[in-house]
C-alpha cells in the first residue's frame, strides 16, 4: 500500500501536527527533547504565541515591488527568565 505520493501534500495544511503543538506542554516537551536532550529547561509558561502573518516584497520585471502576505500555521516565541 502506497500512502505518500509525490506532490500529494503540496499546499495542504498539516492539521495533525498543528493541533498537536497548539498545546504549549507538548511544544515545550518537543523543544526540551530536541534542544536540551530531555532536560526540562523550557516550561509551557515560557512559550508565547506570535503573529503568524508573513509579508514579503520582491521586485517585478517593471521595477516596482510585488507585495505578498501569507500565514504560517504556528508561530511561537520562547521567553526564558534568567
Amino acid at each position: 500500500m502506497r500512502i505518500w505520493q509525490k506532490g500529494a501534500c503540496t499546499g495542504q495544511k498539516d492539521t495533525l501536527s498543528k493541533n498537536c503543538f497548539k498545546d504549549t506542554r507538548r511544544f515545550a516537551d518537543l523543544i526540551n527533547a530536541y534542544c536540551f536532550h530531555g532536560e526540562p529547561l523550557i516550561s509551557p509558561d515560557d512559550i508565547q504565541d506570535c503573529d503568524s502573518s508573513v509579508q514579503t516584497a520582491s521586485p517585478s520585471k517593471r521595477g516596482s515591488l510585488i507585495l505578498r502576505e501569507g500565514f504560517q500555521d504556528i508561530t511561537r516565541k520562547i521567553v526564558c527568565k534568567t
